[in-house]
């Protein structure tokens, strides 16, 4: 079976779950677009967010936001595709949706739409928005050696990437690429936890960076091994 086939299936597995925003709360979308190398492997295309903007400044992201009143959120994924990195619509299918989850500090209920990108074309950065297009194969994400773990205070601890010395992945879109690994290779961290990795690669992104909004907390993915209801609640808290 291949990578899209084993895609499709898991997806397939997925129990549908209900989003149910707190009273305040939005629903948002993001778009987990994968790519073939050539040469067997498989791409994701992630963006930098600006320095200067006022949540998330220079994270490491998904192209993604609100989902607008009569949009799906396959429709909403894809537009704010479009709108942040010029992703021509018709030139990606969509494969299915992740369990959606919760990022406290924005208030966003977030479905991650996985979709296969089947014409590639140059990418551009909305300049309000996007300092940067990453595209990252899965084979990087699946080295151990930039594999790390961040320890989300009472919530636990979480996958987290350092793609090179410039480029951390952790928080939200981290979750997402765990669950995304977990779709395509289900055993990819072999039994390792990122609580179990040494002190030299447990960072503190948060201390790091001068952040503007409140220090963001882990999403909880629902239906994983390590995620528990009572968790998602707290976090909702």
């Amino acid at each position: 079976m291949d990578a899209w086939s084993r895609i499709g299936a898991a997806l397939d597995d997925l129990e549908p779950a209900a989003i149910a925003p707190p009273a305040g709360g939005r629903i948002g979308a993001a778009l987990v677009l994968i790519a073939e190398t050539g040469d067997g492997d498989l791409e994701v295309v992630y963006t930098r967010r600006r320095e200067d903007l006022s949540n998330h400044p220079g994270q490491v992201s998904f192209p993604g936001g609100g989902v607008d009143p009569g949009e799906t959120v396959e429709e909403a994924a894809l537009r704010e595709a479009n709108e942040e990195i010029g992703l021509d619509p018709a030139t990606a299918t969509v494969c299915g949706r992740l369990p959606p989850f919760y990022i406290p500090p924005s208030r966003f209920w977030l479905q991650a739409v996985i979709a296969r990108w089947d014409a590639p074309h140059p990418l551009v950065g909305a300049e309000a928005e996007v300092a940067e297009i990453l595209r990252v194969r899965l084979s990087t994400l699946r080295d151990p050696g930039v594999w790390r773990g961040v320890n989300m205070s009472t919530v636990g601890w979480s996958w987290a990437w350092q793609l090179d010395t410039e480029h951390l992945l952790w928080g939200a879109t981290a979750m997402v690429t765990a669950a995304l690994l977990g779709v395509v290779s289900p055993e990819w961290h072999g039994g390792a936890a990122p609580a179990d990795l040494g002190p030299d690669r447990q960072p503190r992104p948060w201390e790091r960076r001068a952040f503007t909004t409140a220090r963001v907390r882990p999403a909880r993915l629902p239906g994983l091994s390590e995620i528990t209801e009572a968790e998602l609640t707290a976090a909702q808290a």
